[in-house]
C-alpha cells in the first residue's frame, strides 16, 4: 500500500521518540492493518455484512495462505515431530473444551456458543466459521470468526512481543 509505505519512509510508524515496545507492537504494519480491520468489522458489522463475494475472497486467500505455509515443510521432519505436536495438541483441546464448558456453565451460556468459541480458540476463525456453517447455527457465524480473529490479533502481538524479547 503506496500511503503506508509513505508513513513508514517519514518515520511515523517507527518514530525515534516513541518507546521501543511502541515501535515493536505499531510498526508491523501487518498487525496494525489486521487489527484496524478487525476494530471496524466489530464497530460495523452492518457495512461489512454487506460486501459481497467477502466469503469466496476469503476462501482463495486462506487456502493460498495454507499452501504457502506448508510448502517449506519437509516430510520426515514432519513424521518426526508429529507424535510430539499430537500429544500437545490432545492435551489442549481437553482443557479447552473443559475451561470453555465451566465457564459457559457460570455464564449460563448454550452449548451452541460453547462449542463455537471452543472451535475458534482451538481452531481459529475458518474452523469455527465452517463448523457453526455445518451445524446451520448461522447467528453464531459472525462471533465465531471473530473470536478465532480476535485470538490471532491477541496471539500475534503476544508472539511479536515475545520473540523481541528474547531476541
Amino acid at each position: 500500500m503506496p500511503g503506508l509505505e509513505i508513513l513508514h519512509q517519514k518515520g511515523c510508524i517507527n518514530a525515534q521518540a516513541l518507546p521501543e515496545v511502541v515501535k515493536l507492537l505499531l510498526g508491523n504494519i501487518y498487525l496494525v492493518m489486521t487489527t484496524i480491520t478487525i476494530a471496524l468489522s466489530t464497530a460495523f458489522p452492518k457495512v461489512f455484512e454487506n460486501i459481497h463475494g467477502a466469503t469466496e475472497l476469503g476462501t482463495i486467500m486462506i487456502t493460498m495462505w495454507f499452501v504457502q505455509v506448508g510448502a517449506g515443510a519437509k516430510i520426515m521432519d514432519v513424521i518426526a515431530v508429529a507424535p510430539a505436536v499430537f500429544g500437545f495438541k490432545l492435551i489442549m483441546a481437553v482443557l479447552n473444551i473443559g475451561g470453555v464448558m465451566l465457564v459457559g456453565k457460570f455464564f449460563k451460556w448454550n452449548i451452541e456458543e460453547c462449542f463455537a468459541a471452543s472451535n475458534a480458540s482451538l481452531g481459529g476463525p475458518t474452523t469455527a466459521a465452517a463448523y457453526v456453517i455445518s451445524k446451520g447455527w448461522k447467528s453464531l457465524i459472525a462471533p465465531a470468526t471473530l473470536v478465532g480473529l480476535y485470538g490471532y490479533i491477541i496471539g500475534s502481538y503476544f508472539a511479536v512481543f515475545t520473540a523481541n524479547i528474547f531476541h
